[in-house]
């Protein structure tokens, strides 16, 4: 009998340390509303995979080549960013932590770089819709649907150089 009365207190102990573990910070409404995956469909007004003139120094200002991005926001306060473009021919992987206060977003990737921009932040009645534009330039407005990212996106991620010019090179979406 004591055998079994040590057995539940080692599970319940168990269970109790299981339940303690590191939950993240406590997001907001909104930052909850767009946890999962999302793909960009249009920024600048244009449909996002329609070719756009190229612009002579690539920056961020205006619409570039070609561009393919996806967005992942994670319960515990972090996101994983996916882009293909500016101006490489591969996918780019970037993570960090971002918050939502205010309706605005802002973060800092894992090498502690900040966003390019704060942008505030609308979501469609069905939440399957976000709206993030650039509070510095309100032509600055992408458009993302709520979608599962693709295997061959994240497959499709190629490593910088192992010491970073390659990596320090790409212009980062947000």
């Amino acid at each position: 009998m004591k055998k079994i009365i040590n057995i539940f207190v080692a599970l319940f102990a168990l269970a109790t340390f299981a339940c303690c573990g590191e939950k993240g910070p406590e997001l907001s409404p909104t930052h909850n509303l767009m946890l999962g995956s999302w793909h960009l469909v249009e920024w600048f007004g244009n449909e996002a995979d329609q070719n756009f003139k190229p612009v002579e120094d690539n920056t961020l200002q205006n619409p570039v080549d070609m561009i393919d991005v996806w967005i992942r926001f994670n319960a515990n306060g972090t996101f994983d960013l996916f882009q293909k473009g500016m101006p490489n021919i591969y996918y780019s992987h970037y993570a960090g932590t971002c918050k939502v206060e205010a309706e605005l977003l802002s973060g800092v990737y894992e090498d502690g770089k900040d966003f390019g921009a704060t942008y505030s932040v609308k979501l469609s009645e069905d939440n399957n819709t976000l709206t993030l534009t650039n509070i510095n330039s309100t032509d600055d407005v992408c458009v993302y649907e709520r979608m599962d990212i693709p295997s061959e996106v994240i497959d499709g991620v190629r490593a910088s150089s192992t010491r970073g010019e390659e990596g320090d090179s790409i212009k980062r979406f947000l």
